[in-house]
């Protein structure tokens, strides 16, 4: 949504997906050969299975090198701060983010109408999900002024959207079985999903952080 696209842009996409589709089938065949060779262990079928672990590994290579040709030339704008909220996380973490942004995105025309939306509108949603963290945080360690200081707000700047959003990453880190807790959970995806949004838009805008604005 942030890549700055061309004619080719689109077809380097699917090209890239099919690699990865294949890629996952070579794993999951490699896999079984695996369990076949604990069971009847042999120099042969060991030389074979060596020699299709090579291949999976200049396949994978090949299009390590491919992403990294489409990182350089189609997302060279592309910031920490967006990137950072796909680090660390897991596969189905990734796929809810993903699918979670599309779901928001489809009430809105462009990336930029979405994230003037969020601006101006997501006081109520910042709070609730501020509220929400603070009720399911056992023996109150965490206080609302440490997140915000005070709940008179209207708009946040976009360094006090990352700054409360590193803070609220502080504390699930920090806080055992946090997003066990349903109604928080359901707050911060979609806090988290505006946040995206409101990244991506700036980097798409190939703005910096200190001088961008709605």
């Amino acid at each position: 949504k942030i890549a700055s696209k061309d004619s080719k842009f689109n077809i380097l996409m699917i090209t890239i997906d099919k690699h990865l589709n294949r890629l996952n089938k070579e794993i999951k065949s490699f896999a079984r050969d695996l369990k076949v060779l604990e069971q009847n262990e042999g120099n042969y079928y060991s030389e074979k299975l060596t020699e299709k672990y090579l291949n999976i590994d200049g396949f994978y290579q090949s299009i390590s090198n491919k992403v990294n040709d489409v990182l350089k030339k189609y997302f060279s704008h592309m910031k920490i701060a967006t990137a950072n909220i796909s680090m660390n996380r897991s596969n189905e973490e990734l796929d809810n983010i993903y699918r979670n942004l599309n779901t928001y995105m489809q009430d809105f025309k462009s990336l930029n109408e979405a994230a003037e939306y969020i601006f101006f509108n997501s006081s109520q949603q910042i709070l609730k999900t501020i509220d929400s963290l603070i009720k399911a945080i056992p023996n109150n360690d965490f206080t609302f002024n440490y997140f915000l200081k005070t709940d008179d707000i209207i708009t946040l700047e976009l360094k006090e959207w990352i700054d409360l959003y590193n803070k609220i990453r502080f504390v699930i880190k920090k806080v055992d079985n946090i997003m066990d807790n349903n109604e928080f959970k359901e707050n911060y995806s979609l806090f988290e999903t505006c946040y995206l949004i409101l990244m991506m838009n700036m980097e798409a805008s190939k703005d910096q952080i200190k001088n961008y604005r709605i």
